[in-house]
């Protein structure tokens, strides 16, 4: 594997020459004057061009986001090369640059850090947000922990939506498709120079698009979604600048929609001895399997989602003050069949909770001289859990049916203090010097499992562990070097990140003293890269190469029964970014992007492990040569211990690539205007488990829409179709002693959008 990477990274880097070469040579050539649009980002805290930040950034403004069809954050990991999505469970989980995790408890948050509108979403179930009323979202890849702080050591998400404003705007939106798609949105916005308010709502229903064989049952993975979100902005002077945002959100479906896979040495073994498989299955579960389920139990969910937020803007003569209070309050009911059966073998059903307050501080320079700073403060009160979540279990997988249910919580208090500054040495060479100290403080508290016997209100037993606590702190500085010559910038960056430890709420101890949370991850990274603007700035060429020292990464992996173990693990990370946006005429932009990744554990000696049970429903022979009474004859797999060390990092493909383009096809004017946006999407295999045993294949996906904008821009009629080459490719997989659980990601979506635009 390491010679191929060697391999690619010698292919990127020529081909990042030749368009480089290439670029230069027309740049002579040409005397056209349009120009690609200047994109500013607010990455380091202020309004800034993205070609003078000294990092890996993908922009997305809102007409970009519409046309590539990305309605909600997963989407955008098809346009975006080293940013892959997942799903355990409820809970969304986010890799970027091979760091991410898949925990699957509300009380264990992403290391992708998500922000809306500067405000930290901690629920990582929260984290697949609808996109709109957006302004535009910026991708911030590799680690943020000076001015983003804990839980972004593989990068951040930060959207940002619309400000209101005293000019009256006003659409509304209405898409169709295949599989029951329906989407409708609206906005307005308006107001005086003093009070401005918008609103933005958002409704999205879609049929399950796996379907489940087991009779009388849903098909599993649709959708029922609504979300709303209203801004109320005060600016009665130049100094003062207040805005109160509320929003709201509910989603429903069935899912998630998983098939259980056998292992290949036992095709037709999965519990084989307590039913025939033709039963286990349905009795018509055909041997191609993509998008098709066959589970028995309630899936239904539930979530709901809501927050409050104040921002204050105090502009003052040469420095801005800035306040963000924040608050958001989370639910979530659902549930998992873990056996991804039509037979109640065992299933789990959990109501989660989520709510968190937050305040921050900063002050930033506005003086224009050499030096430019920042400074802050930060403060996160968190509390999440289960309460509670009940695993059922029938007599075939224990010595009798049992329900084990589980009242679990985590309460954080996160505090943190962080300043990072920018001093021009010459107008050339700029030094950006930056670090911020975090403490947490984490309380296991409400820890009780309770084991009842099913066929009759008995309690076998309860444990409680409550009262465990533990604190953790980092140091994560930032130092990066920057030589901005007239064609572009030049940079090294130094940084660090830090993820707090976590404690898993899905286990029990045995007591308070047994409670260890596992350690904090701590990634140190470096990053040399490039930004270039050629051809009278159409062209922008932005090249990245990256290092990362992993320590303590934190994986997950299920212990047995739908429980869980975290653990930790060493990692090296390395790779190539390479992306170019070029205006090839006024009529035709072109844009490329990939990233090349090497990620590996450096040492991971005692990972938990699934082993295929060749001994299936042979009760005299000791399940996987492990010693009678530590597995079950039944069990598809036993769990035991490997050494991984050397061995590739979960989501992390070798290369990921996209090629798009933006083309206005020429119409009279008297007609309006024509636009057709294409996008191609490559991924190489990755593996979807800790241990390896499960790969996504690799896959090519194609999005395109044809838009017509009418002569007076009120009304847009869209032709779009997703994931066009019908692409299989994994979400989530997992194994555990019941067999492999594989989630599909959607199939082929193909509709039609009508907007009409009131105001212009």
């Amino acid at each position: 594997m390491k010679d191929l990477f060697r391999r690619k990274l010698l292919l990127g880097a020529v081909a990042a020459e030749v368009a480089l070469c290439a670029t230069g040579t027309r740049a002579f050539a040409q005397e056209e004057s349009w120009q690609l649009e200047e994109i500013v980002v607010t990455a380091q805290k202020r309004a800034q061009s993205l070609y003078e930040v000294p990092a890996t950034i993908s922009a997305m403004s809102e007409a970009q986001i519409t046309a590539l069809g990305i309605n909600n954050t997963i989407d955008l990991a098809q346009s975006t090369p080293g940013l892959t999505f997942g799903r355990t469970a409820a809970w969304t989980n986010f890799y970027m640059r091979g760091l991410g995790n898949a925990f699957n408890t509300p009380a264990a948050q992403s290391p992708v850090a998500v922000y809306v509108d500067g405000v930290y979403q901690a629920d990582s179930a929260a984290m697949a947000l609808a996109l709109y009323g957006v302004e535009r979202v910026e991708i911030l890849k590799g680690p943020q922990g000076t001015l983003y702080g804990r839980n972004a050591v593989g990068g951040a998400i930060n959207v940002i939506t619309k400000a209101p404003s005293s000019d009256f705007e006003a659409k509304v939106r209405a898409s169709m498709g295949n599989l029951g798609n329906q989407q409708y949105s609206g906005y307005v916005n308006g107001g005086s120079e003093v009070v401005q308010a918008n609103l933005a709502l958002d409704s999205h229903t879609r049929d399950g698009y796996n379907k489940n064989i087991t009779p009388g049952k849903d098909d599993m993975d649709d959708i029922d979604d609504f979300a709303v979100r209203g801004k109320l902005r005060y600016t009665p002077n130049e100094v003062v600048d207040l805005t109160l945002a509320v929003d709201y959100s509910l989603q429903r479906g069935d899912g998630p929609g998983t098939v259980d896979l056998p292992y290949e040495p036992l095709p037709q073994a999965y519990l084989g001895s307590v039913l025939p498989t033709g039963q286990l299955l349905g009795g018509t579960m055909p041997s191609d399997r993509k998008w098709r389920t066959s589970v028995d139990a309630d899936l239904a969910g539930r979530a709901r989602d809501q927050g409050i937020s104040l921002t204050g803007r105090f502009d003052f003569e040469s420095f801005e003050l800035l306040s963000i209070t924040a608050g958001r309050d989370f639910e979530n009911d659902h549930g998992i069949d873990f056996d991804s059966s039509s037979a109640s073998v065992i299933s789990w059903r959990a109501e989660d909770f989520h709510r968190q307050y937050s305040q921050e501080f900063q002050v930033l320079s506005t003086a224009e001289d050499r030096f430019s700073w920042i400074a802050g403060l930060y403060y996160l009160n968190d509390d999440a859990g289960f309460d509670p979540f009940v695993l059922s279990m029938s007599a075939d997988v224990a010595p009798a049916a049992v329900y084990i249910q589980q009242n679990t919580k985590v309460r954080t208090d996160a505090y943190a203090a962080f300043a990072e500054g920018t001093y021009d040495i010459t107008d050339e060479i700029s030094v950006v010097l930056g670090g911020r100290y975090s403490v947490d403080d984490l309380e296991h508290y409400d820890a009780r499992q309770t084991v009842t016997l099913a066929a009759a209100p008995i309690v076998l037993f309860e444990t409680d562990s409550s009262g465990a606590n533990e604190s953790f702190d980092s140091f994560t500085p930032r130092v990066s070097l920057n030589y901005q010559r007239p064609e572009g910038l030049y940079y090294v960056t130094l940084s660090k990140g830090y993820a707090s430890g976590l404690y898993n709420i899905s286990n029990v101890a045995a007591t308070r003293e047994l409670d260890e949370p596992i350690d904090p991850e701590d990634v140190e990274a470096i990053e040399i890269g490039a930004k270039w603007r050629f051809l009278d700035d159409r062209v922008n060429l932005n090249v990245a190469g990256f290092y990362y020292d992993v320590k303590d990464l934190q994986t997950m992996q299920l212990a047995g029964s739908g429980l869980t173990t975290f653990e930790n693990a060493d990692g090296e990370i390395q790779g190539l970014d390479a992306d170019v946006l070029w205006a090839v005429t006024p009529e035709f932009t072109l844009r490329a992007a990939f990233e090349i990744l090497d990620a590996s554990y450096s040492s991971y000696e005692n990972a938990t492990v699934y082993e295929p049970n060749l001994q299936q429903g042979n009760f005299a022979v000791a399940p996987c040569g492990l010693p009678f009474g530590q597995a079950s004859a039944n069990d598809a797999a036993c769990v035991t211990v490997a050494d991984l060390t050397d061995e590739d990092m979960m989501r992390s493909p070798e290369l990921t690539s996209t090629v798009g383009f933006d083309w206005i096809l020429p119409l009279r004017a008297e007609s309006g205007s024509l636009t057709l946006t294409a996008n191609w999407y490559h991924s190489d295999e990755y593996l979807t488990s800790v241990n390896g045993s499960i790969v996504s294949p690799e896959y090519d996906s194609y999005n395109a829409s044809l838009s017509w904008l009418s002569p007076d821009e009120h009304w847009n009629l869209a032709l779009w179709g997703k994931n066009l080459s019908d692409a299989d490719y994994f979400l989530t997989s997992g194994d555990s002693n019941y067999g492999r659980q594989i989630m599909r990601a959607e199939p082929q979506t193909y509709g039609v959008t009508v907007e009409y635009s009131f105001g212009k």
